[in-house]
């Protein structure tokens, strides 16, 4: 154990920096963000499970529109068009899971005299384009469907959701419950809704909280 003088011991900041120095406070504080995140990150993919645009694609063709992006006609499964055995939202969510992470370790900001004033992170943080690749829609030049969600999907006065049977007409439907006419059908718009970028905004609130 180190000797320390009164002198310096009565020295100004000098406990400030001896603990802010200790390699102790430094893993102790490494510990405390990393829980922090992850406890954070854990948040932020409930959220998206229970988001109700998740929740309306998770149930599939057959699911109500809860989301309300359709007037309640139809669903967002089978608007978009994803095959009716296909999983679109599981990509999406390891993305979502793999883009919230911590990308450096500890790393002490030193202010004037050495004396350390705090440690630095840096964090990683998905836009729409991290996305890009595990939310291309079938239709529409393969455009993200997650952002299509908050800024529009084109087809919805084109949309045909047929709610009893299959019928031979659906043959080449990929949900099994809807086609695209070429005629129009609907006089409504496809109404964009707050998703990816509402759970992000809040992930990035609890960590300035």
């Amino acid at each position: 154990m180190a000797v320390v003088t009164l002198k310096n011991f009565l020295k100004k900041d000098f406990l400030e920096k001896v603990v802010r120095n200790s390699a102790a406070v430094a893993s102790q504080a490494d510990l405390i963000i990393k829980r922090r995140v992850a406890g954070i990150k854990g948040v932020a993919l409930r959220e998206f499970d229970s988001h109700p645009v998740s929740k309306e694609i998770a149930q599939g063709p057959d699911a109500p529109n809860i989301s309300n992006t359709l007037s309640g006609e139809g669903n967002l499964f089978s608007f978009i068009g994803f095959n009716k055995s296909s999983d679109p939202l599981t990509p999406v969510r390891e993305v979502l899971k793999s883009s919230l992470n911590l990308t450096s370790r500890q790393k002490k900001r030193r202010g004037a005299k050495g004396i350390v004033l705090g440690y630095r992170y840096e964090l990683s943080f998905p836009t729409f384009s991290t996305f890009d690749l595990v939310s291309r829609m079938p239709w529409e030049s393969g455009n993200s469907w997650v952002e299509g969600i908050e800024k529009g999907i084109s087809g919805y006065s084109n949309y045909m959701y047929f709610k009893f049977g299959d019928g031979k007409e659906l043959k080449k439907s990929r949900s099994g419950k809807s086609l695209q006419l070429k005629k129009s059908v609907n006089s409504g718009i496809f109404k964009t809704t707050p998703y990816i970028t509402e759970i992000l905004s809040k992930y990035r609130q609890r960590l300035e909280g």
